[in-house]
């Protein structure tokens, strides 16, 4: 069966293994593993997965300006539901065989994109985008003498 955790669920669960955080602390090392968040996402990320009782969370009351969530703090547990879930989902990824050893993946132009993370290379793949789009509308002007 398909995995219930997201990969950003399951990476905040693995973090929290380590033991309980605060709201800053779990977003320093989502960002400490190349996962930018903004405050308003993070609340929303972990609201959902309260809700899903995916992970508990005991309010510490309001902190110091530029805290989370608008000010207050919280501090984060991964419960017994989110275990069971993490281990699903590592199982279900785990039953997959890697490729044959004689396997050749298809060369693609985006291939020289892996190397960056997913805000370099979405920036990139829109900068192609718009520069391919401009040649073509270009070719149309021409071709119908706009």
């Amino acid at each position: 069966m398909v995995p219930e955790l997201t990969g950003l669920q399951y990476l905040v669960v693995s973090i929290l293994f380590g033991g309980e955080m605060t709201s800053n602390e779990l977003r320093g090392e989502l960002m400490g593993r190349g996962y930018t968040v903004n405050r308003v996402a993070f609340s929303r990320l972990m609201g959902r997965m309260i809700k899903a009782t995916i992970v508990t969370h005991a309010f510490l009351g309001d902190g110091p300006e530029g805290t989370d969530d608008f000010g207050r703090q919280y501090r984060y547990r991964v419960s017994n539901l989110g275990v069971i879930l993490w281990n699903a989902a590592r199982e279900f990824y785990l039953s997959f065989d890697p490729p044959a050893e004689d396997f050749e993946a298809v060369e693609v132009s985006v291939a020289e994109f892996a190397e960056y993370g997913p805000k370099k290379r979405k920036e990139m793949v829109n900068d192609q985008f718009t520069e391919e789009f401009m040649e073509m509308f270009e070719r149309e002007r021409e071709r119908y003498g706009v």
